[in-house]
């Protein structure tokens, strides 16, 4: 446990110092990559499984009608409902 803090205290302090002697200009565009990151995180999290987007308050699903019974009464094999 004590390596694991050893290491994040060592990137934490490489990020330090790396922030401390960039100049202006790559802050900026330091800035503005994780601010994009961060609204494609954030967009990933709003859509569904495909990467639509969930609609809002769509209602109820649609329903389907029940399928029409066999002729003779009997469903073919391998089908169970």
């Amino acid at each position: 446990m004590s390596m694991q803090f050893m290491r994040a205290a060592s990137v934490g302090a490489a990020a330090d110092g790396l922030l401390k002697t960039l100049p202006d200009e790559g802050k900026v565009l330091l800035d503005k990559i994780g601010t994009a990151v961060m609204s494609q995180l954030s967009a990933a999290k709003d859509a569904d499984s495909n990467g639509e987007p969930v609609a809002a308050a769509a209602g109820p699903a649609p329903t389907a009608a029940p399928a029409p019974a066999a002729p003779n009464g009997v469903e073919p094999r391998g089908r169970k409902s």
